[in-house]
């Protein structure tokens, strides 16, 4: 079955024509309650798999890593990946897969069950919630994890048809959701939904001590009042990808870019830029000063008490608050995206396909 590839993950950060076709096995989905117990709604893949080299564990900080892909059907597309307490989950272009095992046994990966879905789904990303991870696909349709059930609810349905990059719920109980056309807030249980930014795609949105800070197409944006108003804010890195909080600090990607000439001509200013603020958006301070980094930067996440960046050289290590960097998982292609999770001491990564 050919099925079109949308780039997900950071994908979705990059939001341009990068497209590829692939052939995926349609597989067999439990649909009925009357098979069993709620177990019989997670399925394992019944064939042995002789996968490799595509999802990687590090329980050490990223000193040595584990293949852990074994057990995973070799005809489909990873996409992202997300992990939290004690389950990680894998976005491919035919569902959700998971593991559960109690570390460090061997990995059991299982397909998970999308409520209302009786075929083949192609997960674009993984949005943390209080809640319970979401999980958009395509086309269009958002699912919630029941935690340890292997069972995704559908939600937001009244915002199917909307390209959303991210969901956040603010300090003051509404909901948020940065879009391709802008920001959407609901205040009555995300059943209504009003537009209350207008300027340009919004990839990301996070909240520090009341302010709202979002990776908008001329810089960051910022509110002070739950999303009422909007302004524009390190603009001089031009469009942002990502807004991530870690502790009190947000740190702000800008996407960089430039056609092989000017990128030849110009590397620092054409590359990704990573900043830092801890007065919420009013001053920044830019990281890898040094642009050891590489070209291209894509994703920071906090391990214990070390930062982790995914860039396009692969995955580096920080332990003073990205001042200084270590490469500690090279990038294997040029044609990937390394994709990173983190749960507690234990690091996951997975290489998606660049497309571009």
């Amino acid at each position: 079955m050919f099925i079109r590839i949308d780039l997900i993950l950071f994908v979705a950060t990059l939001f341009s024509a990068c497209q590829q076709g692939g052939e995926v096995v349609q597989r067999n989905r439990v649909t009925s309650a009357a098979h069993g117990s709620l177990a019989a709604l997670t399925e394992v893949d019944p064939a042995p798999s002789t996968s490799s080299n595509m999802v990687f564990q590090s329980v050490d900080g990223g000193q040595t890593w584990t293949d852990i892909t074994s057990g995973l059907p070799r005809d489909f597309y990873p996409t992202s990946i997300y992990a939290s307490e004690g389950e990680v989950f894998l976005g491919t272009s035919d569902g959700i897969y998971s593991n559960r095992t109690i570390r460090p046994m061997a990995p059991v990966w299982q397909k998970e069950h999308l409520l209302d879905v009786f075929q083949q789904e192609f997960i674009t990303t993984f949005m943390p919630s209080k809640d319970g991870a979401i999980v958009r696909s395509s086309p269009g349709k958002f699912f919630q994890n029941l935690t340890r059930t292997g069972i995704w609810k559908p939600v937001y349905s009244e915002m199917s048809h909307k390209e959303v990059n991210s969901v956040l719920t603010s300090s003051n109980g509404s909901t948020l959701m940065a879009a391709n056309d802008g920001i959407y807030r609901s205040v009555y249980g995300a059943q209504q939904w009003g537009k209350v930014f207008t300027q340009g795609q919004v990839l990301s949105l996070v909240e520090t001590n009341g302010v709202l800070l979002g990776a908008g197409e001329i810089g960051v944006v910022r509110s002070v009042d739950h999303g009422d108003h909007w302004t524009w804010v390190l603009t001089e890195d031009g469009q942002s990808r990502k807004t991530i909080l870690i502790g009190d600090t947000v740190y702000a990607i800008s996407i960089g870019g430039g056609t092989r000439q000017e990128v030849e001509r110009d590397p620092l200013g054409t590359a990704s830029r990573l900043q830092r603020t801890l007065d919420g958006g009013l001053t920044w301070q830019l990281l890898d000063q040094q642009h050891v980094l590489g070209q291209r930067i894509y994703d920071l996440q906090q391990s214990e008490d070390a930062l982790l960046c995914a860039t396009n050289l692969g995955v580096f290590r920080s332990v003073d608050g990205g001042l200084s960097w270590t490469l500690i998982k090279p990038n294997t292609s040029e044609e990937a995206i390394p994709s990173i999770a983190v749960d507690g001491p234990v690091i996951y990564a997975v290489n998606v396909f660049n497309g571009c």
